[in-house]
């Protein structure tokens, strides 16, 4: 113990302890804000896809074969996408639900050509190799959710260098 009564030694024990707390807290924030920002562009993807996949379904009520639904899932698709690029600003209808926007204003052409990369991947959900499904969870947890996990951006993103906000940063800031 020091003359002033202070016991600088645990003084400095207790400043290292709460440090690494911190930085053990601020580590599971990161992690926590990462696995949100997964979801978010996950449950945008997948609204949409519900949506068109219902339209897709009610034009087959009889059975037809796997490659018309393949095919009218990618027009009807793309043409959504379009009909939002052209009316909305491209926010569609799961950006607008889970409150995703762009980082900045991008060209048409640039947004064309996401949309269209991002077409091809959703239309995966009529794609079977061994089960109904399995191309569409291998792009999704393999190839999606792998991409996210590094570069914070989807394959269509990555490919269009179009990036979406990350809310989720905003929220760890408001929480802190």
């Amino acid at each position: 113990m020091a003359a002033d009564g202070f016991d600088f030694k645990e003084i400095a024990h207790k400043l290292c302890v709460s440090q690494s707390a911190i930085e053990k807290r601020i580590t599971q924030k990161e992690t926590m804000n990462k696995s949100l920002y997964i979801s978010q562009r996950c449950s945008v993807s997948l609204l949409n896809i519900t949506i068109i996949y219902a339209f897709t379904e009610l034009f087959f009520l009889f059975n037809f074969d796997n490659t018309s639904r393949y095919n009218l899932f990618f027009v009807l698709y793309f043409i959504y996408l379009m009909i939002c690029l052209l009316f909305f600003k491209n926010i569609n209808i799961g950006m607008y639900f889970f409150k995703s926007n762009y980082k900045k204003k991008y060209s048409f052409t640039r947004l064309l050509f996401y949309n269209f990369l991002y077409t091809i991947s959703a239309s995966t959900i009529y794609l079977n190799v061994f089960f109904f499904l399995d191309v569409f969870l291998i792009n999704i947890f393999c190839i999606q959710c792998l991409m996210l996990f590094k570069f914070n951006k989807t394959t269509h993103s990555y490919f269009t260098n179009v990036e979406l906000e990350n809310f989720t940063k905003q929220v760890a800031y408001q929480t802190t």
